[in-house]
């Protein structure tokens, strides 16, 4: 035998209220590599716009590197003379992206992404950002550095 409850109507529409808004709420138990960072990921095109604004690093972008970051060791002046070659010695966009995803997972003690607790996200995401932000922003400083360095040679 089922047993009976009975509750008014204003609890009835507090239950489906928010029943409703739990099942209309967007999901932010999204915890996998690919998800956890989705729209806020570092892209290499931030820094092929970085490398295209500078005259020693535009190279990159021309030899199809300009999703890397300048090293004074990618250039070999010895095999053609004057010309010189790029070496593929700066970090990939990946490995960036995985600097950024350690450092900000660090803050939360954690080391994987599955171990994030959903309320933990959006501030993961949000330190995420603003570690980007700052890398990209010392990098085109540093870049731009070199570049006036090179230029008083």
């Amino acid at each position: 035998m089922q047993e009976k409850i009975s509750i008014t109507r204003d609890e009835l529409q507090q239950v489906i209220a928010s029943a409703v808004a739990q099942a209309m709420a967007p999901n932010t138990g999204v915890r996998s590599a690919g998800k956890l960072f989705e729209g806020v990921t570092i892209q290499a095109e931030e820094l092929r716009d970085i490398n295209g604004r500078y005259d020693m690093t535009a190279r990159l972008n021309r030899n199809g590197l300009g999703g890397q970051t300048f090293s004074r060791h990618q250039y070999n002046t010895t095999d053609f003379a004057d010309r010189p070659v790029v070496e593929s010695t700066g970090p990939y966009i990946m490995q960036i992206h995985d600097s950024l995803r350690k450092l900000s997972l660090a803050l939360y003690g954690e080391s994987l992404n599955q171990r994030i607790e959903p309320v933990d996200q959006v501030g993961i995401r949000q330190a995420y950002r603003e570690f980007r932000d700052l890398f990209l922003k010392l990098y085109e400083a540093r870049v731009e550095a070199v570049e006036a360095e090179d230029k008083e040679v």
